[in-house]
């Protein structure tokens, strides 16, 4: 299962859902333990972390809003955010933080 929150910077409602959903996810509940027994589990809390920091509104530092254009591949220059969420996606890229890029 993968979760994407925050497209946008001033929606800081979607951080708290997915704080709440991993919070109970790891509590040592008879129920978490099933869901993760049969779940696998990725979050995205902040799809425009640059956005958030700079306090924008909308776009992302080359001036794209990240949810829009899903027809077609990211450009890499104008939406990395993107790209690096589709190439993980198809399975080419390396899911933890920090990786480096896929092969």
């Amino acid at each position: 299962m993968f979760l994407r929150a925050r497209a946008h910077p001033w929606e800081a409602g979607g951080n708290w859902v997915i704080e709440g959903l991993l919070d109970r996810l790891l509590e040592d509940s008879p129920e978490a333990r099933r869901f993760l027994a049969r779940y696998a589990v990725y979050t995205l809390p902040m799809a425009n972390p640059d956005g958030v920091a700079r306090g924008g509104t909308r776009f992302n530092l080359a001036g794209r809003d990240l949810n829009r254009d899903w027809e077609r591949p990211a450009d890499p220059t104008l939406a990395p955010e993107n790209a690096a969420l589709e190439a993980w996606l198809e399975g080419d890229a390396d899911p933890r933080p920090g990786a480096p890029p896929g092969p």
